[in-house]
């Protein structure tokens, strides 16, 4: 664990959750950017991949478990990952059900 002087809290909570997730523009036309309801088929794939399998801990088995992935509530599951440090939080970032839809 690494310890020594406490970080201060430059960004107030809750500052951020007003502001829409960004759009990232990469090289070669690839962007970055939040899942949508229509990327359920892709994160499906990907989550067959072997190496994305190894480092993730929430494995998408299936088109189903990809939408309710990109569906599931936002939010901080409090103590869900045991770290060699101890447990730590795991934090949730999607739409709601209730949401209008379109882009996330």
């Amino acid at each position: 664990m690494i310890s020594g002087t406490p970080v201060l809290r430059v960004v107030p909570a809750g500052r951020m959750a007003r502001n829409h997730q960004p759009v990232l523009g990469l090289p070669n036309g690839l962007e970055l950017r939040p899942w949508c309801r229509d990327d359920a088929d892709v994160l499906a794939a990907a989550g067959q991949d072997p190496a994305i399998r190894r480092w993730n801990l929430l494995l998408v088995e299936s088109a189903q478990d990809a939408r309710e992935r990109i569906e599931r509530v936002e939010g901080v599951m409090r103590g869900a990952l045991l770290h060699a440090d101890g447990w730590h939080d795991q934090h949730l970032h999607a739409r709601l059900r209730g949401d209008a839809p379109g882009p996330l």
